[in-house]
């Protein structure tokens, strides 16, 4: 994996401040739901909690930390756009990231599965999160919490069944 390359307002301090006109504040939320997407996505990391002290919240190199009400603030932003989901209360400041909505996951998930001619079969989620088949696909090492939301939504919509044997989960695509 290479290392995460951030844009250039992460080394611009009033970035790590928000802005009071109301035009530039937008953009700058914009740009940092931007960046904490691009950021997870990257880094394969579906959660994130906001009182942590992470690269993503905080530049050494310009000694500026972003605000816990301000990442607060952006979150919420994500949540209204599906791209994010508190876990737990919203106190415990963690988060579920998705680079891809739920629904999108759900469409590509199952888009892979009539087009590799997978439907009617069984799979594990191991062969389908960890497996060489899958190497090449977007969901392929997915967070497990947010693939079973994905494929609870696509078993919600009659495309396939979740199964559990044993605490270990397999689904069958329709």
């Amino acid at each position: 994996m290479t290392e995460f390359e951030f844009p250039w307002e992460y080394n611009f301090p009033p970035f790590f401040t928000l802005q009071k006109h109301t035009e530039t504040r937008k953009q700058q939320i914009s740009r940092w739901k931007e960046l904490i997407l691009t950021y997870a996505k990257q880094n394969n990391q579906a959660v994130i909690n906001i009182n942590d002290e992470s690269e993503l919240f905080s530049n050494s190199k310009i000694n500026r930390t972003l605000d816990r009400e301000i990442r607060e603030v952006i979150l919420t932003e994500l949540c209204k756009s599906k791209n994010a989901e508190i876990v737990g209360s919203k106190n415990s400041g963690t988060y579920e990231i998705y680079w891809l909505t739920v629904d999108e996951w759900s469409n590509v998930i199952y888009s892979w599965a009539v087009n590799s001619g997978m439907t009617n079969s069984v799979l594990t989620f191991f062969e389908l999160l960890n497996g060489d088949d899958t190497r090449d696909q977007q969901f392929h090492q997915l967070n497990e919490q947010v693939f079973m939301k994905a494929l609870k939504q696509l078993e919600g919509k009659g495309k396939c069944e979740v199964m559990e044997i044993d605490g270990n989960y397999g689904v069958k695509f329709f």
